[in-house]
């Protein structure tokens, strides 16, 4: 029992309301401070035994709520900064990270920069389905439209793995190309 404003409260009690008031911060915008004080209340029913149940699988599910809500959000900040930069420095977002948070179904919790990191994602699905037509063996795409691709990939500012075959590609078509027009002088530079 517990002494709360003068009454007596059972422990049981205390953690059906936790359970209640902290089930709710789901279905509220994610607020970093609301998920930290909930959890700063569990620790007063964690020490319990196996009646504490309840309030550890809630306590988890905001664990988890909060790393996701949170993930979001830096995937959001890396974005928006490569953007406003377009720094060379600064490294972009891989898309599966990015899918990492986006393919979590049911969503954990209500963070709205969910809808934003989608926009942006598909947005690089987008170009990845570009760059694999554009690779395909069927395609006769020119080493020009190849780089004009490559520079719009450059300017996503979410990192696709296809870009690396895009360059791969552009760069054997160069050598061929030389090789066609330069065979004997292309040869024994590579030989000497």
């Amino acid at each position: 029992m517990a002494v709360v404003k003068g009454g007596h409260v059972s422990l049981a009690k205390l953690a059906e309301e936790w359970i209640l008031r902290s089930s709710k911060i789901f279905q509220i915008p994610f607020s970093r401070d609301a998920y930290v004080n909930a959890l700063k209340e569990t620790e007063q029913f964690l020490w319990a035994g196996s009646e504490m149940d309840a309030v550890r699988a809630v306590a988890k599910n905001l664990i988890e709520a909060q790393n996701w809500a949170e993930g979001i959000k830096d995937c959001l900040c890396k974005i928006e900064s490569w953007s406003c930069n377009r720094s060379h420095n600064l490294e972009k977002v891989d898309l599966e990270y990015v899918n990492n948070f986006l393919n979590l179904n049911p969503l954990p919790c209500i963070e709205p920069g969910h809808l934003k990191l989608k926009g942006y994602a598909e947005e690089a699905m987008i170009l990845v389905q570009e760059i694999d037509s554009a690779l395909s063996t069927s395609s006769k795409s020119s080493i020009p439209e190849l780089e004009q691709l490559y520079s719009r990939a450059c300017e996503v500012p979410i990192y696709v793995k296809e870009m690396e075959k895009l360059m791969a590609r552009i760069s054997a078509l160069k050598v061929y190309n030389f090789l066609i027009h330069y065979p004997t002088s292309g040869l024994t530079s590579y030989c000497t």
